[in-house]
């Protein structure tokens, strides 16, 4: 009877081995997941929001130098304007080594307006360039985590993730009138217009052929980026984000 007791005991024992085991299996992958989440969540939320921050210092800090050249094309305008009455002057008073000094003048502002106008344009180019380079750059590095983390659980759960630019920085200034060389100011909606937004979506489900214990999925979504904001002579960056 004793022997026949202590078989009962060891087959209980075994009974409550086998069904708690999975329990604390699956517990286990249970927090591992939500580990992996979070960890792949703040990779992804870490780089877009830095890479965009110091996407939008860059392109600031390009058009403050763009701006900067406004005072060198203001005064090459006013000095055009001067330049032109002096030539109507001397076109009136009929002398014609005041009229050639006028012209060379005119030529002389005309070609340095040239010279400045392409400055100008080649500044925005060179920033646009930039900014889509640096954004290409941050969606690769993005991508990247995706790929470190699915590697190590591809015989978990079955990865499925888009990464969208919404939007793409825009070097957000105008010209004050459509001639050469003209001052550049901000568009009257720069604000939307600059900003970066990411669209990031997410969704995992459990690979039934390699973990039997727990079926799940989950779907999640993430907007982040950064933006530009002028006030006065002060300027910022925000950051972006709805969720998160």
């Amino acid at each position: 009877m004793r022997y026949r007791s202590l078989k009962n005991c060891k087959g209980s024992a075994a009974v409550f081995m086998l069904t708690i085991i999975p329990i604390f299996f699956l517990l286990g992958f249970t927090f591992a997941l939500s580990g992996f989440y979070i960890q792949l969540k703040s990779r992804v939320r870490k780089t877009c929001i830095e890479d965009s921050i110091q996407i939008q210092r860059n392109i600031i800090l390009s058009e403050k130098e763009l701006f900067a050249l406004n005072a060198l094309s203001t005064t090459l305008r006013v000095q055009l304007i001067a330049e032109h009455a002096e030539l109507a002057l001397q076109i009136y008073a009929e002398n014609p080594i005041g009229i050639a000094k006028a012209n060379y003048q005119i030529n002389s502002i005309r070609l340095q307006q040239q010279n400045l106008d392409r400055l100008q344009k080649g500044m925005i180019r060179a920033a646009e360039v930039q900014a889509r380079l640096a954004t290409e750059s941050m969606l690769g590095r993005i991508r990247s985590h995706f790929v470190e983390m699915g590697l190590f659980w591809k015989f978990y759960i079955t990865i499925t993730e888009s990464v969208q630019l919404w939007q793409s920085p825009e070097i957000a200034v105008r010209p004050d009138i459509d001639e050469t060389a003209p001052n550049y100011e901000l568009k009257q909606d720069y604000k939307s217009k600059q900003q970066l937004v990411l669209f990031w979506q997410h969704y995992f489900r459990t690979n039934n052929q390699a973990q039997k214990l727990l079926e799940s999925d989950a779907r999640t979504e993430m907007t982040c980026g950064a933006g530009p904001s002028k006030k006065g002579e002060k300027w910022s960056v925000e950051i972006k984000g709805d969720k998160f």
